[in-house]
Order: structure tokens, then sequence, then C-alpha cells
């Protein structure tokens, strides 16, 4: 089945969403500079854009974004933001809960760059409409600091292929 009528048979049909995902930078910046569509980092975001998921972000993921785009790729801001454009339509943005308690930094194995992304993660488990959701993720292919299988303060730690794999067997099992 293509990438296209899977999202073709999913949007629209398919429940309102019960999983939150921050999505960090280093799924975001290889999504946007991808050549192809059909990358798991490209999936992922398309699929927040149709509604898959409750997408979360933050001021710093996105401004992180930019500034590895810009910085690493050379991709003016005008380029940036029409790519992002859906998505920042569509995620909702939170603010980090504070993250000056050690340990916090101890979860992140000590890199202070990924402890907004993770307070974040908690600020979703915080917000009254999507602490009910059932299953909260942080989607890294940051594998160091963001372990996969580790689940701390039950944020679940995924890498973008470990998050299309639950997306993909969820969405299959309503389809049928």
């Amino acid at each position: 089945m293509t990438l296209s009528r899977w999202f073709a048979g999913i949007v629209g049909s398919a429940p309102a969403p019960k999983w939150v995902a921050v999505l960090d930078t280093s799924v975001l910046v290889p999504a946007a500079i991808a050549v192809r569509n059909d990358t798991i980092n490209v999936k992922v975001v398309r699929a927040a854009i149709a509604g898959l998921y409750e997408c979360v972000l933050s001021a710093h993921i996105k401004d992180e974004t930019r500034e590895s785009l810009q910085e690493d790729f050379g991709l003016e801001i005008g380029e940036i933001e029409a790519k992002f454009a859906p998505l920042w339509a569509k995620a909702r943005i939170l603010t980090p809960v504070p993250f000056d308690d050690p340990q916090l930094l101890k979860v992140v194995k000590g890199d202070r760059d990924d402890l907004p992304v993770f307070a974040t993660g908690l600020a979703a488990q915080a917000d009254p409409l999507l602490g009910p959701l059932p299953t909260k993720f942080l989607v890294s292919n940051n594998s160091t600091d963001f372990t996969p299988g580790w689940k701390p303060f039950g944020l679940h730690f995924v890498t973008a292929q470990q998050f299309w794999h639950h997306l993909e067997r969820g969405a299959m099992a309503k389809l049928t």
C-alpha cells in the first residue's frame, strides 16, 4: 500500500488522536532536508499534519530547528517557514515546565541542550487537554540522550522509526 493510499484511508476516518508526541529537532531537520517524501521523518511529520496524533512543540524546538536549518544547511527563513507552516499551524505549542531540577538533567544524560525538549514533554503531561490522553511519546533520533524504550515520568522515548511503526500498527488495525 502506498503512503498516499494509506493516508487517504486514515484521514477523516480515524477517531480523535489518542497519542501525544513531542517531535525533537532530530526528526524535524531531516524531514525538512529530505529529498524524498517517503523517509520516516517525513512520514512522522505528515502524520502530525494529518492529525493522526497530537503533535507538541515548543518555541525552543521551533527556534532550534530554524537555527540548524539556517546555519547547517543554508536554508533561508522563508524556505523554512514555508516547509513547516502546516506543522506549525497544527501542532500544540507548549511552554516547557521549569527544568532547573538536577534530576531532569540526569534523564537527558547531562545534555543541557536537550532539557527544554524533555521539559516540553513534561508540559504535555501537565496540560489539561493533553494530560488525559493515554500515551505520550518523545520522538527523537538522538538515541544517546533520549534512550529508546525508556519511560521517565511516563513519557515514552522512541525513535522516529519506532513511532512510525506504532502509528502504522494502530492505524492499520482501525482499517481492518
